[in-house]
């Protein structure tokens, strides 16, 4: 293995000398398609690397045999192997190409280039930690967040989200736009950063959660943008109300039959999770409202709000009995009710939310022998008796019989292996068999708490649910630790989008 990469050292090297300007995009894209390993099944190694011919890797565009129709895998990435490494970050070269990017993956059955990356899209910075990621309501579009963008974005004000035109080319995302948090009507007055949530909404514009303010201390906000991404309106709980434990991540919406309710998540206070050190560390001024802590403040709240006109209003709190951070909220789809599930990541807990009556209870308790860190959400049939969730520390993926949510049980369990950390889980499309398993959540490097960083894999699983199990041996993944890069925000051009339904 360690010839390989000398050998794509050594080829990467002569054509940075060769083609110093304006090729990093191709160089980057060349490298992808030629370092990314497929295997099938859990258990097997990587296949063998292959070099790609000098051609192969100075080839920016998709092979013009791939079929528009898709489905396409976005994924939404940083570069490097951790927040800190490679060092400064910040640093765009012409030289080396780096740069974070949006990745874009065939998944076609029947396309010549069928699991495989086809184009590499950069943003021309890195330090943004690309995280959460969303098209808009018609596919047109996708939004990716940066969640410590705040921290290390090149943009002389610091940008959190990223635009990406999709309708034009859905094999090659073009790069549009980036923009912060604004207050409307206050200039460059920031509402909030740590942005985390993008949630494409059926007017067009887009709901975002950023888990801390300006500096990453709490409290947090809701930001909704425009279609061309442009902050219109900031939200946190209101001017007498205690914002000091607002940290909101998740975020889901759904329609009733007496107006629109939003749902939001309170996972961690940031700065909690970040070392003395870090502004200092990074070349930044030391920002006031960081403090040494001894631990990370976990949250245990849900917040549920009218939404109706998109405008967040009325929130009421829902403690979540012996909650340890709640970092997702899901309505479950096809219910007359509005409940809900939520995950409560450190005391390994699945919770129903009911928020017409303001409560909550354990709806799954993970066995006390070790830490599962339940994640992330993604139901799986319209029905809302099926869903997948991420075990972010345990490396699994499980298949959950929600037909009733105040008694979930496990059906099935995908093992994505060794030191694995699972987190984003999307369906490829509505209806399918098929979801994408992003294995990174964050890894803070030299300058936090957080190291999950897994093993930088992007999996796809197929479910059998005529039996309710996964089908082992037809899955596959794509390996970005090679590249290196931290693949953690993933979409579809046939996102499950069932907001406001």
């Amino acid at each position: 293995m360690a010839r390989y990469r000398s050998a794509l050292s050594v080829l990467l090297l002569v054509l940075v000398v060769s083609h110093a300007h304006g090729r990093e995009l191709q160089q980057l894209t060349g490298l992808l398609g030629g370092v990314l390993g497929l295997v099938t099944g859990p258990q097997l190694p990587p296949l063998p690397l292959t070099l790609p011919s000098l051609n192969g890797l100075l080839q920016a565009q998709p092979d013009p045999n791939t079929p528009k129709t898709g489905p396409f895998l976005y994924v939404w990435a940083a570069y490097g192997k951790s927040y800190t490494d490679p060092l400064p970050i910040n640093v765009v070269s012409e030289l080396t190409g780096q740069s974070d990017f949006l990745a874009t993956i065939d998944l076609n059955k029947t396309s010549p280039t069928y699991r495989k990356i086809i184009h590499i899209e950069p943003i021309g910075s890195t330090g943004n930690e690309p995280h959460h990621i969303s098209t808009n309501y018609d596919g047109t579009r996708i939004v990716g967040s940066g969640l410590l963008s705040f921290i290390g974005s090149t943009q002389p004000l610091k940008h959190d989200f990223y635009q990406f035109d999709i309708a034009s080319d859905p094999r090659k995302p073009k790069f549009l736009k980036s923009s912060t948090a604004l207050l409307p009507g206050k200039g460059n007055a920031v509402g909030g950063a740590v942005a985390d949530h993008v949630f494409g909404l059926a007017d067009g514009t887009y709901l975002t959660t950023q888990m801390g303010g300006k500096t990453g201390a709490p409290s947090g906000s809701l930001t909704i943008f425009d279609a061309d991404l442009n902050s219109i309106g900031s939200w946190n709980l209101g001017p007498n109300a205690d914002n000091s434990a607002f940290d909101p991540h998740g975020a889901d919406v759904k329609t009733t039959s007496s107006g629109k309710l939003l749902l939001t998540s309170d996972f961690v206070n940031p700065l909690s999770t970040v070392t003395a050190n870090a502004f200092q560390l990074l070349g930044f001024q030391a920002a006031k409202d960081l403090i040494p802590y001894t631990d990370i403040i976990k949250r245990q709240t849900v917040r549920v709000w009218d939404f109706d006109n998109n405008v967040p209003a009325n929130p009421r709190t829902i403690q979540l009995p012996g909650a340890q951070g709640v970092i997702d909220v899901k309505f479950i789809p096809g219910r007359s009710d509005n409940l809900a599930l939520a995950t409560g990541v450190f005391g390994n807990q699945l919770y129903w939310v009911d928020p017409d009556n303001n409560i909550a209870g354990v709806a799954y308790q993970f066995p006390t022998d070790k830490d599962y860190h339940p994640h992330l959400l993604a139901a799986a049939n319209d029905k809302g008796t099926r869903f997948l969730l991420s075990g972010n520390k345990a490396g699994q993926v499980y298949l959950l019989d929600t037909s009733n949510p105040k008694n979930v049980k496990i059906l099935d369990i995908y093992s994505t292996g060794a030191n694995s950390s699972p987190h984003y889980i999307v369906p490829i499309e509505k209806g399918g068999n098929q979801f994408a398993v992003a294995d990174y959540f964050l890894d803070q490097g030299a300058i936090g708490a957080v190291h999950a960083g897994g093993n930088k894999r992007v999996f796809v699983l197929e479910v059998d649910f005529s039996k309710d199990k996964f089908v082992q041996n037809t899955a596959f993944y794509l390996d970005f630790a090679q590249i290196p890069a931290r693949p953690h925000g993933i979409a579809t051009s046939r996102q499950y989008i069932d907001v406001e339904k």
